[in-house]
């Protein structure tokens, strides 16, 4: 129905927004002139940032499932939304336990920025995943919209064509049962003698032949 696949569509586009979020995060760490004026603080805002970021990478597999979605998916959805699961776990093993030790390590910023551009790739592809998903199901729903409007449009001009229909077939009707009623008495008066259809010039004519 349109009430479920509106839902779906709903559910989809969230997905995709926390994709979307968690990229503009993801940027924050990307370049920018205070790691070179201001390192330590550098360091430690982009540790508590991957750490946020990891997090929501966890947010968006467990995102995937029945229990956030809040409804079930149908079977043609599952294979992305698998998809989509698989991408954010991989995300999150590549924050978790290649970016995240760096810091504890002591890695330079190079050798983090390096990792950093493996999980923007991925984070890249996880987006159109939920693109793709969230965008091929509001497009399921604007063609039911599309279609339901067409078939209305179908059923009124069938019901303007049976009303209109309805009202010549009254008419005709009572043309006819008005002509059954007055047809017979006109034909019967027609037949009638011409002294009881004129009687006034029966009765002058009368009076002129006895004067």
């Amino acid at each position: 129905s349109l009430g479920a696949l509106q839902v779906r569509a709903a559910g989809y586009a969230q997905l995709h927004q926390r994709v979307l979020d968690l990229r503009d995060l993801l940027a924050v760490n990307v370049g920018g002139q205070f790691c070179v004026v201001w390192p330590d603080q550098c360091r430690a805002n982009a540790k508590a940032i991957d750490h946020a970021a990891s997090s929501a990478m966890r947010g968006i597999e467990a995102g995937t499932g029945t229990d956030q979605l809040l409804f079930t998916p149908p079977p043609e959805d599952q294979d992305a939304l698998d998809k989509i699961k698989a991408k954010a776990h991989q995300l999150f093993l590549k924050m978790d336990r290649e970016l995240l030790p760096l810091y504890e390590e002591g890695a330079s910023r190079d050798e983090r920025d390096h990792i950093r551009a493996e999980v923007e790739e991925l984070s890249l592809e996880l987006k159109d995943l939920t693109a793709a998903l969230a965008n091929g199901t509001r497009a399921e729903v604007e063609e039911l919209i599309a279609r339901n409007a067409s078939s209305f449009s179908n059923s009124r001009t069938l019901f303007i064509g049976v009303a209109v229909g309805a009202i010549v077939l009254a008419l005709l009707l009572g043309f006819i049962l008005s002509w059954s009623l007055t047809g017979p008495t006109t034909s019967a008066w027609r037949g009638c003698p011409a002294a009881v259809r004129r009687p006034g010039r029966t009765s002058r004519r009368a009076r002129s032949a006895t004067s």
